[in-house]
């Protein structure tokens, strides 16, 4: 009998069955291998490279595990709260419980570099290596919470050139927090001038920049820093807001760092001249809306509808006399006199015809606006170049601004 020949398959055949038989097996492998195995997600934050300080974030998303844990270099690991809605995932994953995050007090680890390790634990106590990240730990002069501070600052141009961003110290978070925003680039308590920010309302003055703790200069000199401001920075905070009693019985040095330490400055003479034009002229008899020129004492800022310039700035008019940046020589007579007082260093001060209190021997600060005891006197062109900077009375008060 004779043996039938056999054709050979293509060869392309062969490869074809080859194939579909080592995708059969890798799928097989796949079924019989544990799902944490190819399991995906990511570590997010912190980012591999940042800096970290006060309290932050561990955060990120696996699709699935029993338990979620971090580690801090070899410290004891921690457990992240996990299942948290994560729409994004919803692709990937088949559901969106994925996310993970816990709050970790970045400031407990030493300053330096640290390494931060996370893991998703399965329910057969397996693990994965959800990621591992580099990051450095900077804190405020060493301590790991930081008390009794604060301070509010402006971020200029930020996130965009047209804007500004107000943050203040916030002691719970050991961090800055937004607290306004403004497109114009001046906060709302403040008020745009051309190409400045004045504030609205005249200063009141506290023991911490968001204008809570203990207020002073509204019923006394009771300020907790010398009257020549050497001691005052972080001490005294200018604030600008309605409603509160303006600071009264202020030097120039003082005012000048109580508004240094919101990250402002006093007004020149021509910029508060700016702000203050437009305030209406009341006149012999003011009303009670109108700027308070005539009475027995301070109006609460920005409650005297009526006394509000053209820009916006309340009680220009009236009220307390406004320290403004500028000093002025006078032509009155030039003093044969070297040195000031003690207070103020017995720095040698020549060539000047000294302004109250002439001990001192300050050339004048200028004051603007007038008191609530001018009258008709009190205006927007009302100046005073008599008293020195060291100078302070009930009637003396102050407000700032800056650039925008």
């Amino acid at each position: 009998m004779r043996l039938r020949k056999t054709t050979p398959e293509p060869k392309r055949t062969q490869n074809y069955w080859r194939l579909l038989a080592s995708g059969f097996i890798v799928l097989m492998g796949m079924l019989l291998v544990p799902f944490h195995v190819w399991a995906i997600g990511v570590l997010e934050i912190p980012p591999g490279g940042s800096t970290q300080s006060g309290q932050g974030l561990v955060a990120g998303w696996w699709c699935d595990a029993e338990r979620i844990e971090g580690q801090f270099d070899a410290n004891a690991r921690f457990q992240i709260p996990y299942g948290s809605d994560r729409d994004d995932t919803m692709g990937a994953c088949g559901d969106d419980d994925n996310g993970f995050v816990s709050q970790v007090p970045y400031s407990e680890l030493p300053d330096g570099e640290h390494t931060l390790q996370v893991f998703a634990i399965a329910a057969d106590d397996t693990e994965t290596k959800i990621g591992e990240v580099t990051f450095t730990v900077v804190r405020f002069n060493g301590d790991n919470f930081l008390t009794d501070a604060s301070g509010m600052f402006i971020l200029n141009g930020f996130p965009d050139p047209d804007n500004d961003v107000k943050v203040m110290w916030d002691e719970a978070s050991q961090n800055f927090v937004i607290v306004d925003t403004d497109a114009d680039g001046c906060p709302s308590d403040m008020t745009e001038v051309g190409a400045f920010c004045v504030d609205k309302f005249e200063a009141s003055v506290w023991s911490s920049a968001d204008g809570t703790g203990a207020q002073y200069g509204a019923v006394g000199d009771n300020y907790p820093c010398s009257d020549n401001g050497n001691d005052c920075e972080g001490q005294i905070f200018a604030v600008s807001r309605t409603g509160e009693s303006p600071a009264q019985y202020i030097t120039w040095f003082q005012a000048q760092q109580a508004c240094a330490n919101v990250n402002k400055r006093l007004l020149t003479n021509a910029e508060w001249q700016g702000a203050a034009a437009g305030t209406p002229d009341m006149g012999v008899t003011p009303g009670a809306e109108d700027c308070n020129t005539a009475s027995a004492g301070t109006s609460l800022t920005g409650t005297r509808e009526n006394c509000v310039s053209a820009w916006g700035a309340y009680d220009t008019t009236g009220n307390v006399w406004e320290w403004v940046a500028d000093w002025i020589q006078d032509n009155d007579d030039i003093d044969d006199g070297t040195a000031s007082t003690a207070t103020y260093g017995e720095d040698g001060i020549f060539g000047v015809d000294e302004a109250e209190p002439t001990a001192d021997r300050f050339p004048a600060a200028l004051v603007r606006g007038g008191s609530f005891t001018e009258g008709t006197a009190a205006g927007v062109f009302t100046l005073v170049a008599t008293v020195g900077p060291s100078f302070s009375e009930e009637t003396v008060g102050f407000r700032c601004g800056r650039p925008k």
